[in-house]
């Protein structure tokens, strides 16, 4: 009882995705490398680049780990700081997971910020997900020549 926040900080943090065999949608949607699995997590570090974690929780009398929530100041992405990824031009299938203890997101993509010279609009998605969440969301960037 009361260990996710101690199991999260133990471990790498994953996901895995059970699919249907039934499923008539699936086929449809982007697979391989453009379907991305993405976690996202709040850390703290200390000054030599370990986590910090709590040891000693706000009320160390009663339990000595308990903490009613953390909320890091660093925001990690499949277990990297401030990630970039490249991509080809296509359709992506985002799966989403907020595996932070208490913190929620409010994300967006956007591709570009003005129409691109052919005069096709830029696309953007907001989404927003809450503490042990998952989201599957599609994106394709600009069709153009």
């Amino acid at each position: 009882m009361h260990a996710c926040r101690l199991n999260v900080m133990s471990g790498l943090a994953g996901f895995y995705l059970l699919r249907d065999s039934e499923d008539t949608i699936a086929p449809l949607l982007p697979s391989g490398k453009y379907e991305m699995p993405i976690v996202i997590q709040d850390r703290v570090f200390n000054t030599d680049g370990t986590m910090y974690f709590n040891s000693t929780g706000n009320s160390p009398d009663d339990h000595p780990y308990w903490q009613p929530e953390f909320f890091g100041d660093t925001i990690m992405v499949n277990g990297l700081v401030w990630p970039n990824i490249n991509v080809d031009q296509g359709q992506y299938r985002f799966r989403l997971l907020d595996g932070s203890n208490a913190r929620f997101y409010n994300l967006s993509f956007q591709v570009g910020s003005d129409p691109d010279e052919y005069g096709n609009p830029t696309v953007c998605i907001l989404l927003w997900t809450m503490s042990a969440s998952s989201v599957a969301c599609m994106h394709g960037n600009l069709d153009t020549p």
